[in-house]
């Protein structure tokens, strides 16, 4: 099963969830560096972490979580026993003002707990960052904020997105974690 494939599964089960709901977690909860996954971790170490989290029916191993008052989900994916990617998405279908700050602030929050861990990002671009409805004020989506980091072994990016097409509209917001080396990441 190819990558994009399996970012659409998670997109699929991303639809249930949303801004609201969930478990509370924090990027900054965990006091020792090694509570944190990170791209090349084995799955013993993995399960160490989360010993809870068990693989679904793709072999990816899922769980649920709450970061800045969004609910969504992690997805971890394994080769070789390694950890070969990671991300925290949000799809959320309630189109207005309010949900949009709430995913807004949410992500620059998470940008803030990658800077504190990774220091300042290389890349940081902003766009649209006002609710644009498209019941009054048509768009086929915009990107509205995202940030990048390189570390050693890892591209990491925190994004949010307002996606649309056809008249379907929702707001994503993404953590993803890569091996630096991913051509596709």
């Amino acid at each position: 099963m190819n990558f994009r494939w399996l970012m659409m599964l998670g997109m699929l089960a991303g639809l249930l969830g949303g801004c609201s709901g969930g478990k509370a977690e924090t990027m900054n909860s965990p006091q020792n560096a090694d509570d944190y996954p990170h791209v090349g971790m084995t799955l013993a170490e993995f399960r160490a972490i989360f010993p809870a989290v068990k693989p679904d029916s793709y072999g990816q191993w899922p769980r649920n979580a709450e970061l800045h008052g969004l609910a969504g989900g992690w997805t971890y994916t394994f080769q070789d026993g390694r950890l070969q990617w990671f991300l925290f998405d949000v799809y959320e279908r309630t189109v207005d003002a309010a949900y949009f700050d709430r995913c807004l602030q949410a992500t620059r929050r998470l940008m803030e707990d990658y800077r504190a861990r990774y220091g300042e990002p290389a890349d940081v671009e902003e766009g649209t960052t006002r609710f644009r409805d498209p019941g009054q004020d048509h768009h086929w989506g915009y990107p509205v904020l995202k940030a990048s980091w390189i570390t050693a072994a890892e591209k990491i990016r925190v994004s949010f997105q307002f996606k649309g097409s056809h008249g379907d509209y929702y707001f994503l917001v993404k953590v993803e974690h890569h091996d630096r080396n991913d051509p596709l990441a």
